[in-house]
């Protein structure tokens, strides 16, 4: 699966390929363990970090292991409150991946997205 990610603290993205819709839904690639690698973030401990910082806010069917999945759920370990604020829930149209089927939050004026503290 083709995804973006968003750090909801900084505003920056980054675009990963060849990772199973069922581990970005369900399995490593859930929550922000494994997704913090992406940015260079490294938490030290042996506990899972869970969902609070790095969201998938776009995501495409890529392989022939993949299959359509909405963005609350490969983001379901996430606050409620915050899909809601970066509009990744139902209520904004995001229902699943796949071409053109997904908006994408608005960039701010630097080209980042906004952080997690400032209104989408």
């Amino acid at each position: 699966m083709k995804v973006t990610l968003l750090d909801t603290e900084t505003g920056e993205t980054r675009e990963s390929s060849g990772i199973s819709t069922f581990s970005w839904a369900e399995n490593n690639w859930s929550c922000d363990c494994n997704r913090e690698t992406f940015f260079g973030v490294e938490t030290e401990g042996n506990y899972c970090l869970g969902g609070k910082r790095f969201l998938v806010i776009r995501a495409e069917v890529e392989g022939e292991h993949d299959y359509e999945c909405s963005l609350e759920e490969l983001n379901a370990d996430y606050p409620r409150e915050l899909l809601e604020r970066h509009k990744l829930t139902s209520n904004y149209g995001n229902q699943h991946t796949g071409a053109g089927s997904l908006s994408t939050p608005k960039r701010g004026i630097d080209g980042n997205f906004p952080p997690i503290d400032q209104p989408a």
